[in-house]
């Protein structure tokens, strides 16, 4: 298993895009924390935003099909894409999550 750490740039985006991973059986879960304000170095400047910060939960062999439709469906041309990986998990969790994503 693995978590997918996403910053998006509004709430409707996140729901948005992380229904389409469900859909698409690219994800089994994906829960937003809304309201995370950024601040970051970009174009030589100092930028703060808020943003909604999305945990994806999937399998490693999924991460580039999460990684492409994140990159195609996001309003940032360099969106924050980063795995996670868990090396502990509830057995009966892990059961479930490999049921929702196709292997």
């Amino acid at each position: 298993m693995i978590v997918i750490l996403w910053s998006a740039s509004s709430e409707k985006e996140a729901k948005t895009i992380s229904r389409g991973l469900i859909e698409k059986r690219y994800a089994a879960c994906s829960s937003m924390i809304p309201k995370v304000v950024s601040i970051y170095g970009w174009d030589g400047k100092i930028n703060e935003s808020s943003e909604v910060l999305v945990a994806i939960k999937t399998r490693p062999e999924k991460y580039a099909d999460v990684e492409r439709y994140i990159i195609e469906n996001s309003a940032y041309d360099t969106p924050e894409i980063a795995e996670i990986k868990v090396t502990n998990a509830l057995p009966a969790y892990l059961s479930w999550l490999k049921q929702m994503v196709d292997a």
